[in-house]
């Protein structure tokens, strides 16, 4: 067995079907390296089974009598079955397709979760500065932000493995349903290290953007350790990740943001944060005897619920009252070719977030309001009716 004493033995007496076990690690003489000469001087040639998962073990395969692959993917069966061909290896069980494998990948650096990136274009939509050069600037920066976003959340995966695992929806994730291998997971993890590092460093010469960028992880990282388990904090800090995309398109093509638009997007993105925490909870708790305990991985119980609605409330409110003043300002409205398009644009979002509220407080929604919305037809017609306003203005 591919494990050490212990476990072995655990699995050797729960069984209860085996006369004999072996466990081997870095230092015993059953190691990797010997396994394979191991059995075959305990047994001899194509006297004994063997069931593997992984390229190493062919070496073994060549001295069983019958071989059997238990890996998680077939198109790794296919590879062994190219080198290998002495004998028939069966497959044990399903196993996944290479499609599969690539699926896992996605959701693991969760590509849904780029559209938050998409308000990196933001600042050049709102100043009316739509051009080549700007739009060119803006989708190499949300490239960026997108690795750079990605590897901050398989590091969060990984922090918050033994959480996410005793979550209805989280424990669906790569890493906590074991869809793939922790090792694979550390070598993508080190190879978007090394690409952001590339990126950070070689590919980007403005100290501004360097700051934003490292800032964004430091801050990352220290919600994944500890801010995220601080009341109201958390909450906080999800705004200013949010905030950070804004902040970045701005610096990208030297955009100035105005104070009305920087206050409504803190209110804003503190009723996102706020909304989350509540679907949280609605998923959490089943009845009335788990109100008094808190959610996994947070500092919420359910007794906080209509704390959080107030302030969601109040944060939405104050979004709105920013927003208007922000589009009906004389330097916004000198901008726009019609008076009646920021007027339409307000309606719309007030529109999409009482929605969202009223969906989010009675518990029909089991994601967090952005992700929800990207699978959400009336958010999806509702972001697609705003951008058309913008573009029919600014054509």
């Amino acid at each position: 067995a591919d494990s050490n004493k212990r476990q072995s033995k655990l699995i050797f007496n729960y069984i209860n079907k085996f006369d004999i076990f072996y466990s081997y690690d870095q230092e015993s003489k059953y190691n990797q390296k010997n396994k394979a000469n191991f059995l075959l001087n305990e047994y001899g040639k194509n006297k004994f089974d063997y069931v593997g998962n992984s390229i190493k073990d062919i070496s073994i395969w060549k001295n069983s009598n019958s071989s059997y692959y238990a890996g998680d993917y077939s198109f790794i069966l296919k590879i062994i079955k190219f080198f290998f061909k002495k004998n028939q290896i069966s497959n044990l069980g399903e196993n996944n397709s290479i499609s599969s494998y690539c699926y896992n990948l996605i959701k693991l650096v969760r590509v849904q979760q780029w559209v938050k990136n998409l308000m990196i274009f933001s600042p050049i939509m709102l100043a009316n500065q739509i051009n080549y050069i700007n739009i060119k600037i803006s989708l190499i920066g949300f490239f960026i932000f997108c690795l750079f976003s990605s590897f901050t959340y398989i590091i969060n995966d990984i922090l918050d493995l033994h959480t996410d695992r005793k979550k209805m929806i989280l424990s669906e994730r790569p890493l906590a349903s074991y869809t793939l291998p922790l090792k694979d997971i550390f070598s993508i993890l080190f190879f978007f290290f090394l690409l952001n590092c590339f990126l950070l460093f070689v590919f980007i010469d403005n100290l501004s953007i360097q700051f934003i960028l490292i800032s964004y992880f430091f801050f990352t990282l220290l919600y994944c350790l500890l801010l995220k388990k601080i009341f109201f904090l958390d909450i906080l800090m999800l705004s200013l990740f949010l905030n950070y995309r804004v902040f970045f398109g701005s610096n990208l093509t030297n955009v100035d943001l105005s104070n009305n638009f920087i206050l409504f997007l803190f209110f804003f993105f503190i009723f996102l944060g706020i909304l989350k925490r509540v679907v949280e909870i609605n998923n959490f708790y089943i009845s009335e005897e788990y109100c008094n305990k808190k959610v996994f991985g947070r500092p919420y119980k359910k007794t906080d619920l209509q704390l959080l609605k107030s302030i969601s409330l109040f944060a939405f409110v104050m979004s709105q009252i920013f927003c208007i003043l922000f589009l009906t300002s004389k330097t916004t409205l000198s901008i726009y070719s019609n008076f009646y398009l920021p007027v339409f644009i307000i309606l719309i979002l007030i529109l999409w977030s009482i929605r969202i509220i009223y969906l989010t407080f009675n518990g029909k929604i089991n994601l967090d309001p952005i992700s929800f919305s990207t699978k959400d037809t009336f958010s999806i017609i509702s972001g697609l009716l705003i951008l058309f306003l913008f573009l029919i203005n600014f054509q």
